[in-house]
């Protein structure tokens, strides 16, 4: 789960930075013992670079390269707080090489233990198949194009009658035109993060007024969730998502 956290917000970093060009992961692993590997992970673009002066201050909590970065690319920070957080629990560290308009690489090493090999779960696969989801229309405020792409994918066969919003300016006129069952706010946007969305949609007599917003993050430690749920959000949803995650959330928010 930490690791899934770690990788999505770099590679979500990636993705953002990085307008023409390539993202790439790359990942070595060596035994270096008779129960422990060593893998090395590294996110790699060619993006916007960062100055070699800056590199250590971007690692500090909430804190970007320069202030217009956060209304261009969206976000309070790059994400990076909580990427050096779940590594120093693990003993590690993230190195940043980086070029201004070149393109950054990301890389950390961590050590894990050999195990038996998994065997199929009867009981896993059983209990996704019995979550019943019922027809519901819900708008994904999401400006990453892969994000928009993963959830399409999730919910295609699901009977979701799924609308999304590359904006919170696009969420507001999808809003006035049709009353949704819950909606989906991707927290880090640009021009108009999400926060900044709900509030509007909060304070606008509209169709959809009252309708349960939820936050959706990456940066979910609990004292984020507790923020978030104190701003009025219905509850938190962390990334990366899966097909059985968001079908027990689903199956959460429609339970009589």
């Amino acid at each position: 789960l930490r690791l899934n956290q770690i990788l999505y917000n770099l590679i979500s970093n990636a993705f953002k930075f990085t307008t023409e060009g390539t993202v790439s992961m790359v990942l070595h692993c060596d035994q270096i013992s008779d129960d422990e590997i060593e893998c090395s992970f590294s996110v790699i673009d060619t993006g916007i670079g960062i100055k070699k002066e800056n590199i250590e201050r971007i690692n500090e909590a909430f804190t970007q390269e320069n202030s217009s970065i956060s209304r261009k690319f969206g976000g309070t920070g790059l994400g990076l707080s909580i990427v050096n957080s779940l590594l120093k629990m693990q003993n590690s560290e993230l190195v940043i090489n980086s070029q201004l308009n070149t393109g950054s690489t990301f890389s950390f090493k961590l050590i894990f233990e050999l195990g038996e090999p998994l065997k199929s779960s009867v009981e896993d696969s059983t209990s996704e198949a019995e979550i019943t989801i019922f027809n519901l229309s819900m708008l994904y405020v999401e400006d990453m194009l892969p994000n928009q792409l993963v959830m399409q994918a999730i919910v295609k066969n699901w009977g979701i009658d799924l609308r999304i919003a590359n904006s919170a300016n696009m969420a507001f006129t999808i809003l006035e035109e049709k009353t949704f069952d819950l909606i989906l706010m991707d927290i880090q946007m640009p021009e108009i993060d999400g926060v900044e969305a709900f509030h509007s949609i909060r304070n606008t007599i509209g169709l959809n007024q009252h309708t349960p917003i939820f936050a959706f993050t990456a940066n979910a430690e609990k004292k984020e969730i507790e923020s978030f749920k104190s701003l009025g959000f219905q509850d938190v949803l962390t990334k990366p998502i899966t097909p059985l995650k968001f079908k027990m959330f689903l199956k959460d928010f429609v339970r009589p």
